[in-house]
Order: C-alpha cells, then sequence, then structure tokens
C-alpha cells in the first residue's frame, strides 16, 4: 500500500530527526498525532507509567491500549484512574484491599473511593494466595490470620530462625507523646546492629522518631543518614511507610503509661 509506505517513511524520519536532538523534543502526544505513531506503537508496545503521566502523555482516545495493568489500585482514587480505563480495551486492577491509604487515614480527610474498592463490586476476582516478601511464616501470621481467613501461604527461607524479638521497657513513661526512656533503648540497640544488613527504623509517632534521633549519638547519625542516601536505611513514623523492606526492623511503639500511671 503506497500510503502506508508513505507514512512508514514520514514517521521514520521523524524520529531520526528526534533521536538527533539535544534538546527542544517534540511530546510523547505529539509524536503520537504524527507519522512516527506507527513505528512508537511497534519500538515501545510497553509503557509503565502512573495515571497521571497517562493523562499528560497520551492523547484521549478510546483503546489505545489494549490492556491496562494497574498495580497498588488500593492506593489510587477511582477519578485519577478513570483517564487511562477510558483509552484501554481491557483492565486488570491489582491491589490489596485491606491495605489502608497512609496519607488519607492519618490526616482524617475524606477520600474518593479507590479504584480497586469499585472495581472489587463489578468484576471478577482472583485472590493471589502466595506470600512473598516474609522469611518466616510469623512475620506474615498476625496479618494472615485477621485479615486473610489463614489463607495465605508463606514460603519460609531454609534454617531461617524465629524473626520476631519483644523487648520491654519496663520503667517507660509517655508524655507529650514521647517515651523517652523507649527512645534511649532504642538507639542503645541501633548501636549494637552489625553492618552489612539494611535496616529501618520506624516509630508510632512523628514526635517519637524525633525523640530516637535525638539519643542517637553523632556516629549513628551520620551511619543512618549514608544509609538513607544508599537506600540500605530508612528512618520513618508510622504513616509514611509505604512497600518499604529491609533486612531488620526495629519498631518503636512508644505508648506507656503516664506519670500518674494511666494508660491511653
Amino acid at each position: 500500500n503506497k500510503e502506508i509506505r508513505s507514512k512508514l517513511k514520514s514517521g521514520k524520519a521523524i524520529l531520526v530527526k528526534e533521536f538527533s536532538k539535544s534538546r527542544q523534543h517534540k511530546t510523547i502526544r505529539e509524536l503520537l498525532a504524527s507519522d512516527a505513531r506507527i513505528w512508537i506503537e511497534l519500538l515501545t508496545p510497553i509503557w509503565l507509567s502512573t495515571p497521571a503521566q497517562v493523562g499528560k502523555t497520551f492523547p484521549l482516545e478510546h483503546h489505545l491500549f489494549d490492556i491496562a495493568i494497574f498495580d497498588e489500585a488500593s492506593q489510587i482514587p477511582l477519578p485519577n484512574a478513570l483517564g487511562a480505563l477510558h483509552r484501554s480495551q481491557h483492565a486488570v486492577i491489582a491491589g490489596d484491599d485491606q491495605q489502608m491509604a497512609p496519607s488519607a487515614y492519618f490526616s482524617g480527610s475524606r477520600v474518593a473511593v479507590d479504584l480497586l474498592h469499585q472495581a472489587s463490586w463489578y468484576w471478577k476476582k482472583v485472590p493471589l494466595r502466595h506470600h512473598y516478601r516474609s522469611e518466616h511464616p510469623a512475620l506474615i501470621a498476625f496479618s494472615n490470620r485477621h485479615f486473610y481467613h489463614n489463607e495465605l501461604v508463606a514460603y519460609p527461607t531454609a534454617n531461617c530462625t524465629y524473626p520476631l524479638h519483644r523487648h520491654y521497657i519496663p520503667d517507660g513513661t509517655y508524655i507529650n507523646r514521647v517515651n523517652t526512656t523507649e527512645a534511649i533503648a532504642v538507639a542503645r540497640f541501633l548501636e549494637t546492629l552489625p553492618s552489612g544488613k539494611s535496616i529501618g527504623i520506624v516509630a508510632f509517632s512523628e514526635q517519637q522518631l524525633e525523640c530516637i534521633w535525638q539519643y542517637c549519638s553523632p556516629q549513628l547519625q551520620e551511619r543512618i543518614t549514608k544509609g538513607i542516601e544508599k537506600d540500605t536505611c530508612f528512618f520513618k513514623a508510622l504513616e509514611q511507610i509505604q512497600g518499604d523492606e529491609a533486612d531488620l526492623i526495629v519498631i518503636s511503639l512508644g505508648y506507656a503509661r503516664n506519670q500518674d500511671g494511666e494508660f491511653h
């Protein structure tokens, strides 16, 4: 077909010209509106994007994609997904309906329905039961029992010792949203940890996290900072945790009786 050959030649010329540029490139939306589209679809049949980027990058065209796969769909507000859904002939919605949206929960704001919640009402559900993140079933046992009806299958790593260790701080007090005694104990414990493992430090509030930091030695603070830069350490409050992983995680609950002996 003469017309198709002409478009292929024109589209190739457009892309060759774009590849030779060092600045002032055409946008993906502009290229998809040109004869370069057929080459783009052949060279890049798969796109990795966020819902917002889909709206900015691709023309609002029905069935632009054969299929859209949404991961972490419980974190995507339904309105944010409508554009990508409109552009797709088929869709697969993947996510965990037991996962909360941290920013919405802790800010107290009202949130729109998430994509996973809406899809679960109308589309067929296929449970994924194989849990691969925990090296020992004990790490997921509480969630498995209380949230997943003991249906998750966890595969323990060979020779993995029992992974949960509780450190009770009997003389701690919870005053002004911090437990200073526990923060000191956490800081001292962090000093004993060997290098070579990724470490996560979690507190149940920003105030407790700051208190732990204050009692870390300058050397430990430097070690934590370098670990964060190298992505071998994270130091976060609970509401900031979302999919973070580490070989060893230290969690400071912080809660205790106050100076009057009352526990709230």
